[in-house]
């Protein structure tokens, strides 16, 4: 599957949480997908909201699950507002880097 969000969106957590805790935050996501829980098929990214199903949140487990696709997630993951950038775009200007490079 190929997204253009970083997986740690999808399952709303923060880039320093454990492997053990990403794992248990993907079961319960499943959960609530499969038992229809209103809220669990969308998520924010950023200023932009998006579907998620199960096989979104399987691929974030995914990605989160491999050592070097992780650190690439964790160095992608912003908590910036949408409008920062155009107050001040020096700070951001390598923010798409990896994605340039091809990761």
């Amino acid at each position: 599957m190929t997204t253009d969000v970083n997986p740690f969106d999808v399952l709303e957590l923060e880039p320093e949480t454990s492997a053990q805790m990403v794992e248990r935050r993907g079961r319960e996501l499943l959960g609530k997908l499969e038992l229809g829980f209103k809220g669990a098929e969308r998520f924010c990214a950023g200023s932009t909201e998006h579907q998620r199903d199960e096989a979104t949140v399987r691929w974030a487990l995914d990605q989160l699950r491999q050592p070097d696709r992780r650190l690439i997630a964790e160095l992608q993951f912003t908590n910036i507002p949408a409008d920062a950038h155009a107050s001040n775009p020096e700070p951001y200007r390598w923010r798409d880097a990896l994605k340039k490079f091809g990761f």
